[in-house]
């Protein structure tokens, strides 16, 4: 038998990915053992390991171009996200493992991260990743915040994170001393 918790994760993604199938039949595949679960075991399985986000986000139609339609299609794809990502995570922050503190997501996070993200297809498809790169992202330096700029003046500092090749950006809120995502983002290599 399954765990309660893998249970419910398997109910809470057949309930994303299958929208028609009844409750009664999620139920009955949740209940029998994993070898006779559907051909969706395998991706649940691996899902629940690596512990992905569920948020139904289709990477592969993410605009490649660099026009301004191509830009605004990601905007809004960033936005959308953020928006599911929040319905599924009300208290809005994520346990980071490597500074032993929560990530806060705030109104500035959506902003700033849709604004540069949206520029390059490969920081869009990074931000799909929202609940990975701010529980596993570890610190790289610290710098401190511009006091002149209108986005970063609420900060005392700023905390540069990686996750793999994705940059993350955390600041440090003066008036609270809360850790709010600040921008998430893949660096290019410049053209020559």
């Amino acid at each position: 038998m399954l765990s309660s918790s893998y249970s419910s994760f398997i109910f809470v993604l057949l309930h994303h990915k299958y929208k028609g199938m009844t409750n009664k039949t999620k139920k009955e595949i949740i209940n029998n053992n994993e070898e006779e679960l559907p051909s969706l075991a395998a991706p649940v399985a691996k899902c629940y390991q690596s512990n992905v986000n569920i948020i139904d986000v289709d990477a592969q139609n993410v605009p490649l171009g660099n026009s301004k339609e191509d830009i605004r299609a990601r905007e809004k794809l960033i936005k959308d996200f953020y928006a599911k990502w929040i319905s599924q995570h009300p208290d809005k922050k994520v346990w980071n493992k490597n500074l032993g503190a929560f990530i806060n997501v705030k109104f500035l996070s959506i902003n700033e991260t849709y604004e540069k993200a949206s520029r390059n297809h490969e920081s869009t498809r990074a931000v799909f990743r929202l609940s990975e790169i701010l529980e596993g992202a570890v610190l790289v330096s610290e710098k401190p915040a511009k006091r002149n700029s209108r986005n970063q003046k609420q900060f005392e500092k700023l905390l540069m994170m990686k996750y793999g090749e994705v940059k993350l950006v955390v600041g440090l809120q003066r008036s609270n001393q809360d850790l709010v995502q600040y921008c998430i983002t893949v660096p290019t290599l410049p053209q020559k």
